[in-house]
């Protein structure tokens, strides 16, 4: 049998274009390229970190997205290190809580082994004062569970990690966290890169090791005042509640010091107590905001403190850096930072500049530039001075610079504030408005422009009101006939032309040289002012002419 033998077409070659690249090589992509190495950032728990959200949901009653916010906001920086940019998502903080209270981590045991005391000695105080701090900054409102037995019992508590020996109160650690005592320390150093204000929580702890208060008075202050005011607030007098005049309250000198702590803290409280005391702060800007907030007729008053006696002026800060005062008697974390106290009254020759609501208003609606550097529009948004606002201010990236300086001096100079305090008032705006500067920007050039701004422009006030000259008004002849007794009537008018005719010259010699009847009397139209009954006598002024020449004996002229 014979085989056969088919011979089938070949399949051709795959055709190759001439670039690609022969089975031996391999392409080489750019590393920025090759995702297959691309991780999702990771983040690592650490101890006091898994504290802070063990305190958190132990003692505060907090929303899910509340304490996220808390957490990230004191953890920024290590969480920026990690690569989370914006903070951790609020799925990865619920699921670390539930993990350790599913595997009872010995650091939620310890949290929750804690009595639950607001302001007892306990271990974890220090935690909860930075949360509540936190919270002040966010404007979170700080609810607190009501005090609990602890929820696990018979367990050792751990050392905290925010327990650090010989630090200072809370209420120290919160001033030293304002945004304004980084931007202070900025203005008052030899100029440098711009920052971001630190969010790291070793920098937190390495503010308690600050210095305390070292007792350097303002020269210049600021005061607001309103209708609700207490007190005396006219125009030339600031006085404290107590004061019926400005001279009637006792001399600090005169009491004892415990005594005049105690009377400045129940002013300090959040009680309306009647006190000696007036309020007055280092920085302009909690007074504009208040003025911009609270009321259409408040005024903001620019005070001189160096022409006060220095022993009526008080630091509240000072009065509260030894004993502070608790939550329950001021709001939570307030400190005294910047607020100066003054001992009963305020005299006239210390209030330099008094700008009311409706001139600031009235200054920011014609001028634009002046408004993108005070920003009231936006400071109006805000309802407490915080953190957001402060924040908000400080994104304008208005510069320590000429131009922005130039603008303020023409504010300060339509306020009408005396030349000798533009450059301390000046100071205080980029302070309390949080300007930035760069490394080139210097006072010099900023006062230099306030000092041009100054005296560029003229000083803003109401136009005088100039009297306008009155037109010679032709005579007006009254006629009365009230006065009449017995049935006889005063004809003032016969009287008048009697005693005209007796003062006339009596020869032609009398007469002044140059004077002539024709042009001495002219019939003239006058206005005559008639009351009733008087239209007999009228007539006679407008009908009777001949009567009146044979009187005045001007007939034969």
């Amino acid at each position: 049998m014979n085989s056969v033998q088919l011979h089938l077409p070949s399949r051709p070659p795959p055709c190759r274009r001439s670039h690609s690249p022969s089975n031996g090589d391999k392409i080489e992509y750019p590393k920025f390229l090759d995702f297959s190495k691309v991780q999702k950032p990771r983040h690592h728990w650490d101890g006091s970190q898994r504290e802070i959200v063990c305190v958190a949901r132990r003692f505060y009653s907090l929303t899910l997205k509340q304490e996220t916010s808390i957490f990230n906001y004191m953890f920024a920086s290590d969480l920026q290190k990690e690569g989370f940019l914006s903070g951790l998502p609020v799925t990865t903080l619920n699921s670390q809580c539930h993990d350790m209270v599913r595997n009872k981590h010995p650091i939620w045991v310890s949290v929750n082994s804690s009595p639950h005391s607001h302001g007892g000695d306990d271990e974890y105080r220090e935690a909860r004062r930075l949360i509540e701090m936190v919270c002040i900054e966010l404007g979170i409102e700080i609810s607190k569970k009501p005090n609990t037995y602890p929820q696990v019992k018979g367990c050792q508590l751990l050392k905290s990690f925010f327990n650090i020996p010989d630090a200072k109160k809370a209420d120290e650690l919160m001033l030293e966290q304002t945004l304004e005592t980084e931007t202070e320390a900025e203005l008052d150093t030899e100029p440098q890169h711009e920052r971001t204000p630190s969010t790291n929580l070793n920098s937190r702890r390495r503010t308690l090791h600050k210095k305390p208060f070292k007792g350097e008075k303002p020269r210049i202050v600021y005061r607001f005042h309103n209708a609700q005011s207490r007190g005396i607030n006219s125009p030339s007098i600031r006085a404290a509640v107590w004061a019926t005049g400005p001279s009637h309250i006792q001399h600090p000198s005169l009491l004892d010091q415990r005594i005049l702590a105690n009377l400045a803290k129940s002013h300090l409280s959040k009680y309306t107590i009647p006190s000696p005391f007036i309020s007055t702060y280092a920085i302009l800007l909690p007074t504009i905001h208040r003025m911009l907030t609270k009321s259409n007729c408040s005024m903001v008053s620019i005070i001189d403190a160096s022409k006060l006696n220095q022993q009526i002026l008080f630091s509240a800060q000072e009065l509260l850096e030894k004993d502070p005062l608790s939550p329950e008697i001021t709001k939570v974390g307030y400190f005294g930072w910047q607020e100066w106290l003054v001992w009963g009254s305020i005299s006239e020759e210390a209030i330099v500049c008094t700008i009311s609501h409706l001139q600031l208003l009235n200054i920011v609606d014609l001028n634009p530039d002046i408004e993108s550097v005070l920003q009231t529009q936006t400071i109006k948004l805000y309802v407490h001075n915080r953190l957001p606002l402060k924040t908000k201010l400080r994104a304008c990236q208005t510069k320590v610079d000429a131009p922005h300086g130039k603008v303020i001096g023409k504010f300060l100079r339509m306020v009408n504030l005396p030349l000798e305090y533009i450059e301390d008032v000046a100071l205080g705006i980029t302070r309390g408005w949080l300007f930035t500067r760069s490394h080139t920007n210097t006072n010099d050039e900023f006062l230099g422009g306030v000092r041009q701004g100054y005296t560029e422009y003229s000083a803003y006030v109401t136009p005088p009101i100039t009297p306008q000259k009155p037109e010679k008004q032709p005579e007006i002849i009254v006629i009365d006939d009230e006065l009449s007794k017995g049935g006889v009537t005063l004809d003032r008018f016969q009287e008048e032309l009697r005693r005209t005719a007796e003062t006339e010259p009596e020869s032609e010699s009398e007469t002044p040289e140059g004077h002539h009847s024709e042009r001495g009397y002219q019939w003239e139209t006058v206005d005559v002012e008639m009351n009733e009954g008087n239209e007999n006598f009228t007539r006679v002024f407008e009908l009777d002419r001949e009567r009146v020449n044979r009187v005045m004996g001007w007939e034969n002229e």
